[in-house]
């Protein structure tokens, strides 16, 4: 099992863009069915994090989760 686990809530999510500018290899933009602009993240199961945290940390609505898993 991955040590942390990210998730970018489509709720809160705005589609702003600051997730894949800061953290490209892990976030990409997507429309959803509504055409308005999400991020999501490429790798949401990881064993150490770098500029996911930061992406988190960035983004305005707070829609990025970093959780670390049990065990």
């Amino acid at each position: 099992m991955a040590k942390y686990h990210i998730e970018v809530d489509p709720n809160l999510c705005t589609g702003c863009g600051v997730c894949p500018a800061v953290c490209a290899d892990h976030f990409e933009m997507y429309d959803d069915p509504n055409g308005m602009p999400k991020a999501k993240c490429t790798h949401p199961d990881i064993d150490s994090v770098s500029c996911q945290k930061e992406a988190a940390d960035s983004c305005p609505n707070g829609a990025i989760k970093v959780t670390e898993n049990a065990g």
